[in-house]
Order: structure tokens, then C-alpha cells, then sequence
């Protein structure tokens, strides 16, 4: 009914009515495996048959371990791939939702260099790159760099997600062995060398 809210709806209304505003504000489609992570995100991994969810759990009542409810965390990250991520992600470059356990299990066989990126748990409106990195004694061990904020994309308003990626040297290979220049060049930023007054401009790559 229109200006009513109920007090709860089932799990099943709930994944329709997220999905259907997730595809809205960023044209992007979740997938079975995305409903799931938000399931395990409120419910935890111990499956129920269609629970209820109420209106306080959706937005008043903070995440397990975080300072914030599930719909702020929702908002920010629909917002973070409207703005900055939509390109990247109807491409198949971005595992986004993701627990942090599930994403080192897959990458913990995998060779240096190998990273695939996720939505943060603990920031509002983040992406974080997980990746295998080679120390000095040759061993292996799996890094999360600190997430990419909605605030850095607009503070680098000429570089996209591409463009960060491209510059983390031992990021090598998408998940599980996709060469990053050849899957992420398309959204890479042209190297602009116009001469200012005698000067280059600005860029990472010159």
C-alpha cells in the first residue's frame, strides 16, 4: 500500500526489491551468488527457510562487528558503482560482493600477482583489492590494500578504478589468471602530454 511500511517482509521480497534497486540506479544485474552474500551479511551463514526481515534490522539495527545498519552499507556501495564502477563491473572485473574469507580461499592457491577486488565490510562505500604478494624470502601471502573510497575517486576525478589498478605494480592477473592490462586497458585513461606553459602535464605514466 502506498506510504505504508511494513514492520517486516519475507527474505524473498526483499532480495527482488534489492536486486530490482541495485539494476536501477547502477544498470548493473546481481547475480543468485550476490543475494546470498547480503543473506549471510544479516543472517549469518546458517541457512533458514524465507526469513522475515524486519524494517529495524534493515536500517537501524549496525551489522555484526560494524557501526552501521545494512541499508547504509547498500546505499554506499550502490552509489560507489553508479559513480565510479559500472564500466569495470558489467564487464565481469569485479567479484564486488564477496566475503573477505571466501575471497582469500580463492586466492590462496594462486601464483604472485593475482588479486580480484571487493566491496569492503568495514567501509562505507570502499573497494579493496586482495592480492597474492611475493615477499622478500620468496614466500607468498595474501594482502587487502586499504579500500578506495567514493572521496578518492572524486578526489582523482580523471582516473577510474582501471586507473588504480594499472598503477599497483604487483597487481599482474585478474582472478583466476586474466592478464590486467589486457582486461582493464579499455578503461584506462589516455596518457595526455599537452605541453601547460613549457610544462607536461601531470600523470602517473610519464
Amino acid at each position: 500500500m502506498p506510504f505504508v511500511v511494513p514492520n517486516a517482509v519475507s527474505w524473498l521480497q526483499m532480495e527482488w526489491a534489492l536486486s530490482k534497486r541495485f539494476e536501477y540506479q547502477t544498470g548493473c544485474t546481481l547475480t543468485g551468488e550476490h543475494l546470498r552474500y547480503f543473506y549471510e551479511k544479516i543472517f549469518g551463514p546458517t541457512p533458514k527457510h524465507d526469513p522475515l526481515i524486519t524494517w529495524k534490522q534493515f536500517c537501524k539495527d549496525p551489522l555484526p562487528g560494524q557501526k552501521f545498519p545494512f541499508y547504509h552499507w547498500f546505499h554506499d556501495t550502490t552509489k560507489l558503482t553508479r559513480s565510479h564502477l559500472s564500466k569495470e563491473w558489467n564487464k565481469g572485473l569485479i567479484h564486488g560482493f564477496i566475503r573477505k574469507d571466501k575471497a582469500e580461499e580463492m586466492l590462496r592457491t594462486c601464483p604472485a600477482g593475482t588479486f580480484l577486488l571487493r566491496f569492503s565490510d568495514s567501509q562505507l562505500g570502499g573497494i579493496s583489492v586482495a592480492v597474492v604478494n611475493e615477499n622478500d624470502d620468496g614466500s607468498l601471502t595474501l594482502v587487502h590494500l586499504q579500500p578506495f573510497l567514493i572521496s578518492d575517486f572524486e578526489i582523482a576525478k580523471s582516473h577510474s578504478i582501471s586507473d588504480l589498478i594499472r598503477y599497483i605494480r604487483k597487481c599482474t592477473h585478474l582472478y583466476p589468471d586474466k592478464p590486467k592490462d589486457r582486461n582493464f586497458e579499455e578503461f584506462y585513461t589516455s596518457v595526455n602530454k599537452e605541453r601547460i606553459k613549457g610544462y607536461v602535464r601531470r600523470n602517473y605514466n610519464f
